[in-house]
């Protein structure tokens, strides 16, 4: 049963999530900050009055929710490299 749950499920994520690891998996050290200003350069994102905003899937993500959105990613990268590591 556990590995049942263990399994991602990839269309249940957001498409920040997505970016977000992908990012982290460049620089697992990577600060919010820096996160951010790579949301800014991205053309798919705009960062407007504290949201960002992603056009195609349209949704919206408060800037005060990035940390635990990269906490969150850097947590799910620990956990991949742990079990291939074994």
């Amino acid at each position: 049963m556990t590995d049942i749950a263990s399994k991602q499920r990839p269309r249940g994520r957001k498409p920040f999530a997505k970016i977000i690891d992908e990012i982290v998996r460049q620089d697992p050290s990577i600060s919010r900050n820096s996160v951010l200003q790579r949301f800014k350069k991205h053309e798919e994102f705009n960062v407007i009055d504290d949201k960002i905003i992603c056009h195609e899937p349209h949704d919206e993500m408060p800037v005060s929710g990035l940390s635990q959105a990269l906490s969150r990613s850097k947590a799910r990268l620990l956990k991949i490299l742990k079990k291939h590591s074994r």
